[in-house]
């Protein structure tokens, strides 16, 4: 019981309800975009590229009738493909995968 409970706290406190496997894909995807898309190598640079707050990151949660759709965004890769689409809706998917700008860890 006490198992259980502790897992559900620990998922308490992740916010929205991101599972432990979950939270680490998620990890290993903000790492590997930092390092392949903004070529920051060393912790001080990752560290440094949020500046002092993070906020490099943002989560999106859209609760459907069959199920929540939740994805992590690099803020700053999604507004430069929406900068280099202008308005182009269909080049701004596509840009948003070129750019790794988001990754999707909880699909319906």
């Amino acid at each position: 019981m006490k198992e259980i409970y502790d897992e559900m706290k620990a998922d308490y406190y992740r916010g929205f309800p991101i599972s432990k496997e979950e939270q680490n894909a998620i990890n290993e995807w903000q790492k590997n975009h930092l390092t392949n898309h903004h070529n920051l190598k060393t912790l001080e640079q990752k560290a440094s590229f949020g500046g002092a707050i993070g906020g490099s990151f943002k989560f999106e949660f859209i609760p459907t009738s069959i199920g929540t759709i939740g994805s992590c965004i690099c803020g700053s890769c999604r507004n430069r493909a929406k900068r280099d689409a202008k308005g182009n809706g269909e080049l701004f998917q596509k840009l948003i995968k070129e750019y790794d700008a988001e990754f999707i860890f909880q699909d319906i």
